[in-house]
């Protein structure tokens, strides 16, 4: 009884195939190119299961066959499409991906190349399919913000359903996301308003998805290319709390004033101070991804943050409209000084987690990068000062201000003299050298461009000015004797 009942099991099957290849031939005469695509693929997952089942090539080349007509159907027809009908097409070809990779070690290796193929195509048809439906059901800013929480939902649902049944390549394919919101925020960025229309929640939404995929992957995945993927996240909070607090400054504040550019300034500050602190922590991700948060993620915020304020520097008078400027105790200044503070701090968990920046961010360098990115501060807030004190233009005109060129002159000898005072002490050569060059070029701009260009009070301000400070320097900071390992090594008679 039992060998005539699996003789009749595997005639019912054998009946089952030849109904289903039957159907799949009258489906183009029935039905229009989107129905005639998500039959086939339906077919085709009906297939190439029941290939695997009873191990039969014939029935699953039919079913790969059949995935393989049904996309081409669908693009065929894609003008005539409903946005819909992409969802019943990528269930059935991920059904197909996920049989091939079950029964990978029984398949011929050819046959393998279908779990990509029914895997990729199918999520991109997923995608379009919600591209489609909701920029049709939702206008501009609306469908941005759906989009981001559809592909954030999508990404833990691959991350999710790939670990249940043991599909690596579906969890991995999770990480799509980083391309999809990726370009959506720089959508929402570019609009200038990111959070309009319930917009925060959806980001909210969508950023809480996107860790829930990621906390998934983590036990089974390659920890370099999520913590990768963090740091690519973290730039896409700081990118929308940047524009963000731009457009809250403007709309709120008032444009033409220093508070946009401190907006900007404000939430990139604050990841790097709160990232920082973070990492020392046993909490996920920054557990797990200490390296990446540290070097890759916080130190292309610093460099971003510095950009900003170089340009913010020499473009913004400083105006904070609601009280008179005051040097360093201004909005301005103060963001800046504590950003520099932050950047320290970064620089000092770098150095306690025994993190190697690599190529050109040295430790000499980082150092001497800070130390040139506050000379570019002070500068500009003297600048600042002489316009607001003084009343001059904060334009081209401000090079040709007598009061500028002489304040600038006094403040860069004074720097010099101080920084001469303090390593001399300590015995920092190269340092005292520095310092010194910065007076040398001093002496050079009281003759190239003081003396011509400044009056009368002036010229004789700066000159008296850095002449006394001059001779205050051979007191009070000589010059550093080299070190021991810098000196020659006496040879000996023999």
């Amino acid at each position: 009884r039992s060998r005539d009942s699996k003789k009749v099991g595997l005639l019912i099957e054998s009946f089952d195939g030849i109904g289903i290849a039957l159907m799949s031939l009258f489906i183009p005469y029935l039905f229009d190119t989107m129905w005639t695509g998500i039959g086939w693929a339906i077919e085709g997952a009906a297939l190439v299961w029941l290939g695997m089942r009873q191990q039969r090539m014939l029935l699953r080349v039919s079913g790969y066959l059949l995935a393989i007509g049904a996309s081409v159907a669908f693009l065929y027809g894609y003008a005539d499409v409903s946005a819909w009908g992409y969802f019943p097409l990528s269930v059935a070809l991920a059904i197909i991906g996920c049989q091939v990779c079950a029964y990978r070690d029984r398949l011929a290796s050819w046959e393998q190349i279908f779990e990509p193929f029914t895997l990729y195509s199918g999520l991109i048809f997923w995608l379009v399919g919600g591209l489609e439906v909701l920029t049709d059901w939702l206008p501009f800013p609306k469908d941005i913000h759906a989009l981001a929480v559809f592909s954030g939902v999508t990404a833990f649902l691959c991350s999710f359903f790939g670990n249940a049944v043991s599909w690596t390549a579906l969890a991995r394919a999770s990480l799509f996301n980083v391309l999809t919101l990726g370009l959506l925020v720089v959508i929402g960025v570019i609009d200038g308003h990111p959070f309009v229309h319930w917009g925060a929640l959806a980001w909210l939404l969508a950023f809480i998805a996107t860790y829930a995929s990621l906390n998934v992957l983590e036990p089974h995945h390659s920890p370099r290319w999520l913590g990768r993927a963090h740091v690519m996240y973290l730039w896409m909070i700081a990118l929308l709390g940047c524009a963000e607090g731009v457009w809250l400054m403007e709309e709120y504040v008032l444009a033409d004033s220093v508070w946009p550019l401190v907006g900007s300034l404000l939430v990139p500050c604050a990841l790097v101070l709160l990232v920082s602190l973070f990492t020392r922590l046993e909490i996920w991700p920054f557990k797990h991804h200490k390296k990446a948060f540290l070097r890759s993620g916080l130190l292309t915020l610093i460099i971003f943050i510095a950009l900003i304020s170089i340009g913010g520097s020499f473009k913004n008078d400083g105006d904070g409209m609601y009280a008179a400027y005051l040097p360093v105790l201004n909005p301005l200044d103060i963001l800046l000084l504590g950003f520099a503070g932050v950047s320290m701090f970064w620089y000092r968990r770098v150095r306690e987690e025994d993190i190697v920046l690599g190529g050109v961010f040295r430790r000499s360098v980082l150092v001497w990068s800070l130390v040139g990115l506050m000379f570019i501060w002070m500068n500009a807030t003297i600048a600042r000062t002489v316009h607001h004190w003084a009343d001059v233009p904060f334009d081209r005109a401000m090079w040709d201000s007598s009061i500028f060129q002489s304040a600038l002159s006094i403040s860069w000898t004074l720097l010099a003299v101080v920084t001469m005072g303090i390593v001399a002490r300590r015995g920092i050569r190269t340092t005292w050298i520095v310092a010194a060059s910065l007076l040398a070029i001093v002496v050079l701009k009281l003759f190239a461009v003081d003396l011509s260009a400044l009056s009368v009070a002036p010229r004789i301000i700066s000159f008296i000015g850095v002449g006394l400070l001059l001779l205050v320097i051979g007191y009070i900071a000589p010059v550093p004797p080299k070190k021991a390992e810098d000196l020659p090594i006496p040879e000996s008679p023999a």
